[in-house]
């Protein structure tokens, strides 16, 4: 009986006392969800640096589809859009890829919850998207880029203008 006991209470002080194991597989997971939170932070902020510095209109065309094929990717123009942004021009923006510059605070306002996440900032919650609405989107994006290629009015200013 005393035995019992024991393990009893043996096994329970095991449970109340925290596990320095997963403790340090937590803040491993941290840590590296941290780096890769940097990473990322760098490598956007360095992109966007580039766009709002480098005026991008008049080079080589960088998306493969458009070079491949003529017609503009739901993408197409966005470079230039997020230069047209950084200086301020919302109106130009929107000529160059109007699915963009509306979708852009979207895209800004995920990555800076990610990121609080990431570093253990107070968690901010994201939408949750349902099928039909992702499937709507999706489709809306797919018209966009049929209706953009269309290349005649009322549609014309929906072409990158490349």
């Amino acid at each position: 009986m005393v035995n019992v006991v024991r393990s009893t209470v043996v096994a329970v002080a095991r449970l109340s006392t925290p596990d320095q194991t997963s403790d340090q597989t937590s803040d491993q997971t941290r840590t590296r969800d941290g780096r890769a939170a940097v990473i990322a932070a760098v490598v956007v902020g360095s992109g966007c640096l580039a766009a709002a510095l480098i005026d991008p209109a008049g080079g080589p065309t960088l998306c493969p589809f458009k070079a491949m094929t003529q017609l503009d990717c739901p993408l197409c123009g966005a470079t230039r859009a997020a230069h047209a942004l950084f200086r301020g021009n919302v109106v130009g923006a929107l000529d160059f890829n109007a699915v963009f510059v509306l979708g852009a605070p979207l895209l800004l306002w995920t990555v800076f919850v990610l990121l609080r996440r990431s570093f253990g900032g107070r968690a901010a919650r994201l939408p949750r998207i349902s099928r039909p609405t992702l499937l709507a989107a999706l489709g809306a994006v797919g018209l966009f880029t049929i209706v953009r290629n269309l290349g005649t009015a009322p549609f014309d200013w929906l072409s990158s203008s490349t």
